[in-house]
């Protein structure tokens, strides 16, 4: 199948952060609860601000490659893509609830 955009339009303030999966150079992937889909999902946040402009395009470029490796079995799919004055997120696929609770008590998220 190819990438469908999402007909939603995300925004930040429609999920709910539990807890830090993992952190890089320069953003952090979240395990967040999707309050308007009530599903769990892993959140990628990109803060604009410590992102020199020439960085810009290899988001873009992220996004492009994320879109094109939808159906790929071997990649991490993504779902949508969105950003606001601050941040570029990056949602990847839902995941089952016990899955998230399964990493809240056998404590692998870092605390926020």
């Amino acid at each position: 199948a190819l990438y469908d955009p999402p007909a939603r339009l995300f925004a930040a303030t429609d999920f709910t952060a539990l807890g830090r999966l993992g952190q890089g150079a320069h953003g952090q992937v979240l395990l967040v609860h999707d309050n308007v889909s009530d599903k769990y999902t892993a959140l990628k946040i990109v803060e604009k601000d410590h992102l020199h402009l020439s960085s810009y395009p290899r988001i873009f470029e992220e996004q492009l490659v994320g879109q094109r490796l939808f159906d790929c079995p071997w990649a991490l799919r993504l779902e949508a893509s969105f950003q606001d004055n601050e941040y570029f997120y990056f949602l990847s696929v839902s995941v089952d609830q016990r899955f998230a609770i399964r990493f809240q008590l056998n404590g692998l998220l870092v605390e926020m």
